[in-house]
């Protein structure tokens, strides 16, 4: 695979300004320079405070019985 995405040069933020205007949700996968982690002991609660209560939106979900 050679594709690239030029994710750091199409970012959807724009620049700070006091007339900036947010952009719409960006679903797109961007990068990140690091990442979070988060202990839970309840999975499925955590994720509707992270989802609804915070707005984050969901990449994937793993489905374990």
């Amino acid at each position: 695979m050679t594709d690239t995405y030029p994710a750091f040069d199409i970012s959807p933020v724009p620049v700070p300004a006091t007339d900036a205007v947010p952009p719409e949700q960006f679903r797109g996968l961007y990068g990140m320079p690091m990442f979070v982690s988060v202990p839970t002991s309840d999975l499925a609660e955590s994720a509707d405070f992270w989802i609804r209560g915070l707005g984050f939106s969901t990449s994937f979900r793993c489905l374990i019985d």
